[in-house]
């Protein structure tokens, strides 16, 4: 046997027993006991809330904005006489945040124009 063999045996055996250790019981009791205090209250946790809301918030503001330039959008493309696959394009981009701030009449009247093109 040479030393690269005996070598690489020992290196085998150590993560053998490593891995083994790694995954036996008492390594998982002991994780658990940790589990409680990492997350001791879940969704009821405050500052699990604030970070959705914050979430929630940043998608709302985002969302406002693209209702506002996809809208600039559809209107500089139906000006201009672009075309109509442009123009219907644009539309579609606006009615996915149009649906979700404008009132159910106003979206299915976009709805209406698109087809009119």
């Amino acid at each position: 046997m040479s030393l690269r063999s005996i070598t690489q045996f020992c290196f085998i055996g150590l993560l053998i027993s490593a891995s083994e250790l790694a995954f036996s019981a008492s390594a998982f009791a002991i994780l658990e006991n940790e589990q409680p205090e990492l997350g001791a209250t879940g969704c009821n946790d405050p500052k699990y809330k604030q970070f959705v809301e914050e979430r929630l918030d940043y998608f709302n503001r985002k969302n406002k904005r693209m209702l506002n330039r996809t809208q600039r959008d559809y209107e500089r493309s139906s000006q201009a006489n672009s075309n109509p696959y442009q123009v219907i394009g644009d539309l579609s981009r606006h009615l996915i945040y149009s649906a979700q701030f404008e009132p159910v009449p106003t979206v299915n009247a976009k709805i209406d124009l698109m087809f009119q093109h």
